[in-house]
């Protein structure tokens, strides 16, 4: 089966006769089974194609996490600005997707992850989350509480 924006569609109004859809800051608390739909972007907005508005269209708030750092794009270049406001007047969330393998230390982690962000927020877009996208031994062990939602 090939992807189409027609099945991605599909899919997700499939998943709304069943589940609630919900943002990060909104897990708890639902009388009904609940989703949150999350990109990890990882080689630039310009290939989410007709998703977010597939998402919008059906009522689905999706969290978007954005690399300070990426080999393949940067969020400041006019071209992603475009794109994150795009998201942004669809309604969508944005999170950061930090990649930092190599952190060792918790403070210094969680002292990385703020100056991502503070970086990040420069693009005009909230953070609301953090996710890994090659996460360090102690995130996968649980050992750090980092102060956004870990995802």
């Amino acid at each position: 089966m090939s992807f189409t924006y027609s099945f991605y569609g599909e899919l997700l109004s499939a998943l709304l006769k069943t589940h609630q859809p919900v943002t990060f800051p909104n897990l708890k608390g639902h009388d009904r089974p609940v989703f949150v739909l999350r990109h990890d972007i990882d080689y630039g907005l310009e290939f989410l194609g007709e998703m977010p508005e597939i998402e919008a269209e059906l009522g689905i708030v999706a969290t978007y996490f954005i690399q300070v750092g990426s080999l393949f794009y940067n969020p400041f270049a006019v071209d992603q600005l475009r794109a994150l406001e795009r998201l942004k007047t669809l309604g969508h969330r944005f999170g950061l997707h930090s990649d930092s393998p190599d952190r060792t230390d918790a403070d210094d982690l969680n002292r990385f992850i703020e100056w991502e962000k503070s970086v990040l927020s420069k693009t005009g877009v909230p953070i609301e989350a953090v996710s890994f996208h090659q996460p360090p031994a102690i995130v996968m062990d649980n050992e750090i509480k980092i102060k956004d939602i870990n995802t």
